[in-house]
């Protein structure tokens, strides 16, 4: 497979002799990752990073493709380049390589990715990355019939608009991290609220906002 050029890190990590998926710094289980709703002609961009937390050299096979990839490929993109020119990561070393969703249409999209080294646990590793093209408004969400938020700039660098476009009682949200932590609430709030995400991590977060008996939810990208 030829590489093709170029959601937040993405981590691949070799625990002797163990390779391990991580969203960030947080693993990811059963070797997947899902970008999520995606607008139809957006992209959502991350890293995928190849790091040898093991203490031997990770040698990558001597073949010219050290990643396989196959499926939708045409919505996803990764600069291969700097894996193609390592064949080895001592111990502690990085690699990240740049990967953006970008879906062309409708639908469920996916791509297998096989990482070839000398990891006699898995010296073919493989795990997919998922994403769904939707066909909507880009900022809006709707709570429930009745209800709409609208949440821009996506994806976020420094701050995030919060837009509760109908009448509600009272209004709360929380920011939480894919494992479930908690980044950031707040309770109260007003028809048109501003969320600070200065002094928070790249990566994708999970939202909710509360109002009266609905509850929105979307993920938001934060890079900065």
């Amino acid at each position: 497979t030829a590489p093709f050029s170029g959601l937040n890190d993405i981590d691949i990590y070799t625990l002797v002799p163990k390779l391990q998926l991580a969203v960030g710094n947080t693993p990811v289980a059963n070797y997947s990752f899902d970008f999520g709703n995606l607008i139809v002609g957006n992209q959502l961009d991350s890293q995928l990073a190849v790091s040898n937390e093991g203490d031997y050299e990770l040698l990558f096979t001597p073949d010219a493709d050290k990643i396989n990839v196959t499926g939708d490929t045409g919505d996803f993109t990764i600069d291969l380049s700097s894996l193609q020119a390592t064949d080895t990561l001592d111990p502690a070393q990085i690699l990240r390589l740049p990967i953006h969703f970008h879906p062309t249409s409708a639908g469920g999209k996916s791509i297998t990715l096989q990482v070839l080294s000398n990891d006699p646990a898995a010296p073919t590793y493989s795990f997919t990355l998922q994403g769904n093209g939707t066909i909507a408004n880009a900022t809006e969400n709707s709570l429930a019939s009745s209800q709409t938020v609208s949440i821009y700039p996506v994806p976020c660098s420094a701050m995030l608009q919060i837009k509760i476009n109908t009448s509600f009682q009272q209004a709360s949200l929380q920011l939480s991290d894919l494992n479930g932590k908690l980044i950031h609430e707040s309770y109260d709030l007003t028809s048109f609220t501003q969320l600070s995400t200065v002094t928070i991590p790249n990566g994708i977060y999970l939202l909710n906002v509360q109002t009266d008996d609905n509850r929105f939810q979307s993920k938001v990208v934060v890079t900065h």
